[in-house]
């Protein structure tokens, strides 16, 4: 799988605790975008979120929960390390954010 390195300056990634959850939100994906991948490391571990559809006229936010699935993330961080890449209605796929993300 090749994958292209364009960032998207719409792409906004934030971290936010809902009740007893913790989700990874993001908005501003491009309108191809068909299909939403997260990795997240918290400086020991990376959690691949994804690959999950994505469907801009259901939520603007499209949002992952942390502790779905059996590896957990460090919840004590400060800040997380995230990566999104996107797949278009082509099949392209694309790196489109790659920064630190500061913990709620």
């Amino acid at each position: 799988m090749v994958v292209a390195n364009h960032r998207v300056r719409s792409v906004k990634v934030r971290v936010f605790n809902s009740g007893e959850e913790r989700y990874l939100g993001i908005t501003g994906l491009p309108a191809e975008t068909s299909e939403v991948t997260a990795f997240v490391g918290d400086g020991k571990e990376t959690k691949k979120f994804g690959a999950a559809a994505y469907r801009r006229d259901i939520q603007p936010e499209h949002l992952f929960g942390f502790r779905y699935g059996h590896q957990a993330l460090d919840e004590s961080v400060e800040d997380y390390k995230v990566e999104i890449v996107i797949a278009s209605d082509l099949g392209d796929r694309r790196k489109v954010f790659k920064g630190k993300v500061d913990a709620p």
